[in-house]
């Protein structure tokens, strides 16, 4: 996992790219162009990869994953502390088996009525000529649809009571200024 260097071009369309979009994903996305589609921020005390497209996340989730430790400290592992997404080896090979089975494609069919059903419960909250969050209401009906169909929990009477600290831990551990850090 050889690293090439930056040029001070690169580096200034990446700080260019940051003040124009107001988020890490510009400088990201620059980065990817010109350094490759897998690299590494080596920021002091955590060393975040940046991964772009299929062949570079098979290559990290697949044929070269021992060569990469998941476990950072970031807000991720504050607040996970275990789990699939913060732990190594065997532990996370074993979450990943747990997982594997309801998540594997052959079983999405199954899920049809139950997404179907959740959007619709969701969107009969909409109110004709309101504006609504799509990406906030996307992530209610995910959230409605995961519990539902993995842990046969409808959370909808729920969502009053978990909504706002769902979207305060989404906010916490979402990419941000910490990943300088």
């Amino acid at each position: 996992m050889a690293s090439r260097p930056v040029s001070v071009d690169t580096g200034r369309a990446a700080l260019r790219a940051l003040i124009k979009e107001g988020s890490p994903l510009g400088p990201l996305k620059v980065m990817a162009k010109h350094v490759g589609r897998f690299f590494q921020i080596p920021i002091p005390g955590f060393r975040p990869f940046v991964v772009f497209g299929p062949e570079a996340n098979r290559k990290v989730l697949v044929t070269e994953r021992d060569k990469v430790l998941w476990r950072n400290t970031d807000p991720v592992t504050d607040l996970l502390n275990r789990g699939v997404l913060v732990v190594d080896g065997e532990e996370h090979d074993r979450y990943r088996e747990l997982m594997e089975s309801p998540l594997h494609p052959s079983k999405l069919s199954n899920y049809t009525e139950t997404m179907i059903g959740q959007t619709d419960r969701v969107a009969s909250t909409w109110k004709n000529g309101e504006t609504v969050d799509m990406l906030v209401e996307s992530r209610k009906i995910a959230l409605l649809i995961i519990m539902q169909t993995l842990f046969s929990k409808d959370a909808w009477d729920d969502l009053p009571r978990i909504w706002n600290p769902i979207l305060k831990a989404i906010k916490y551990i979402s990419p941000g200024m910490w990943i300088i850090w």
